[in-house]
């Protein structure tokens, strides 16, 4: 039995309020990302993780 999975993989996490603004590359890094704030890694994780064509990839998610 095969199974769907995405990685998501965010850089350092900021404890600040959303920006909204954040950029997303699949299986690719997001260039001169550095820093995500918490809540919005939260909101990406749940944009891409229903997205089929994520699966079975890895997402980078920063500003």
């Amino acid at each position: 039995m095969l199974f769907d999975w995405t990685i998501v993989c965010p850089p350092r996490l900021l404890d600040s309020p959303a920006r909204g603004d954040y950029r997303t590359r699949v299986d690719d890094a997001v260039r001169g990302g550095s820093t995500i704030a918490d809540v919005d890694l939260a909101d990406a994780v749940l944009r891409v993780l229903p997205d089929s064509g994520t699966h079975r990839h890895t997402v980078d998610v920063a500003y």
